[in-house]
């Protein structure tokens, strides 16, 4: 634990510790929901109930570059398409384009480059395989169950 009541974790030694949660007793209020909340993350009811890793999920998912990742994704790429062709429907617009734009010229930099950023489209990219897979497989079960009740 660091001095200033940080608590840091790191999933491999060569990785450099991330904050989950700062607390600075001294600046701390208990009128402010956010304060209370924290101190909730290390009370024994939220150790109990392990409120300190959702926490940390739910702190990865509103990430800068997990949010980044998602705005240069097709499903988002294809929304924005969709506005800007009703914005302008004589324009044909590339989703590579726009994509290029979100990169270049919205976004900044540090959230399209570095290592936590291609973690979270590497996470976001697994999520979307996933989620193919199993649409698949349900599509293959779909299939396979009228061909058994035709058959009997």
């Amino acid at each position: 634990m660091a001095s200033n009541g940080a608590c840091t974790t790191s999933s491999s030694p060569s990785r450099l510790a991330k904050s989950i949660i700062d607390l600075n007793f001294c600046a701390m209020s208990s009128r402010s929901a956010t304060d209370i909340e924290k101190l909730y993350l290390w009370c024994k009811e939220g150790w109990q109930k392990s409120v300190l890793g959702e926490y940390k999920d739910r702190k990865e998912a509103l990430s800068r570059f997990a949010i980044g990742a998602v705005l240069q994704s097709e499903a988002v790429l294809s929304v924005l398409r969709r506005e800007l062709k009703k914005l302008s429907p004589d324009v044909k617009v590339d989703p590579d384009e726009i994509q290029a734009v979100l990169v270049n010229e919205v976004l900044k930099r540090e959230v399209v480059e570095g290592d936590l950023a291609a973690e979270a489209r590497k996470r976001l990219a697994k999520i979307a395989a996933r989620k193919a897979r199993d649409s698949v497989r349900e599509s293959a079960l779909a299939a396979v169950a009228p061909a058994e009740t035709a058959g009997t």
